[in-house]
């Protein structure tokens, strides 16, 4: 399985995140001593896989279409809550802008279905 980013290095120390080298496509969060990165992984198929490394330990993220590819472009992270913005490829081959909650897809509305879409961004509000 090729993973992305190929070369991504990160530690910790006294509670505090640094990463390294290649660092592309892909949000770090810090916090409480957790390293979050998010992005993809290509599975043998050569389809993107989306998903989040914490701590250095990936876990894959649901897909509209697990024949096509899905990426993470951003991840936030409250509480023990994770939050990811980014694509899941649909069986029309269009891109869906959307994010995932605690690994559950939500698809986001398009101005025309037909076109590619990515949700780059995610912030979540605590509404006070």
């Amino acid at each position: 399985m090729k993973t992305f980013p190929t070369s991504l290095y990160c530690y910790l120390t006294n509670e505090s995140g640094t990463a390294t080298s290649n660092v592309s496509n892909i949000s770090i969060t810090c916090g409480t001593a957790k390293v979050y990165a998010g992005g993809y992984s290509t599975n043998s198929s050569s389809v993107l896989i989306p998903g989040y490394w914490k701590n250095g330990t990936w876990t894959a993220l649901s897909q509209l279409d697990s024949s096509k590819s899905a990426l993470v472009k951003c991840i936030f992270v409250s509480g023990t809550d994770v939050y990811a913005s980014g694509y899941s490829t649909n069986s029309s081959n269009v891109q869906v802008a959307g994010y995932w909650k605690n690994g559950t897809w939500t698809s986001l509305s398009q101005i025309d279905t037909s076109k590619n879409s990515s949700g780059e961004a995610i912030f979540v509000s605590c509404g006070r």
